[in-house]
């Protein structure tokens, strides 16, 4: 086994190296977001849309139950469809 207090400084240095990268890629965005914000709002817009219709496409059932009286169910099971 490694030393501990060596192995502490090499995760240590790994977590400033990553650190040090999300903080150069925010302060990008940052940027771009100063220079061209329509562009940017449109474009994480266009990809919120796109998953969220992705989402309800999968969580939404679409049937058709024929009935004559919508007080009375036609279907005995209903409220465990419809949970």
């Amino acid at each position: 086994m490694g030393d501990p207090d060596r192995i502490a400084a090499l995760v240590t240095s790994d977590v400033k190296q990553i650190s040090d990268q999300i903080f150069s890629i925010w302060n990008r965005l940052v940027e771009l977001l100063t220079i061209n914000p329509k562009f940017v709002t449109e474009f994480l817009r266009i990809i919120y849309e796109e998953k969220m219709r992705e989402y309800w496409g999968e969580h939404i059932y679409r049937t058709i139950v024929e009935t004559r009286d919508f007080a009375i169910p036609s279907e005995e099971n209903v409220v465990e469809i419809h949970k």
